[in-house]
């Protein structure tokens, strides 16, 4: 299976304004290259579903958790000192 769809759904649906439906594919996504352990296309697939809602902070607390376990300390305090901010 290929989550290319998602992808070009979510694509789609942050096109339209369709927040929510957006940030639900990439979380779809998120969990499929999880799956398959494909680390860079999880963070890449995470940072995009927080550009489509930046004042999310749930999402930002998974970026933030996906940077931590990638190894990622300073991309993931950088995360936690916005979600402190908000």
């Amino acid at each position: 299976g290929s989550v290319v769809f998602n992808e070009k759904l979510a694509e789609l649906y942050k096109h339209l304004g369709l927040i929510k439906d957006a940030v639900n594919q990439y979380l779809i996504v998120i969990q499929y290259y999880q799956n398959h352990g494909q680390k860079d296309k999880v963070l890449e697939s995470a940072q995009k579903m927080v550009e489509v809602d930046p004042q999310e902070t749930a999402n930002r607390m998974r970026l933030a958790e996906i940077y931590f376990n990638q190894g990622l300390q300073k991309e993931a305090l950088k995360e936690y000192e916005l979600i402190g901010s908000q």
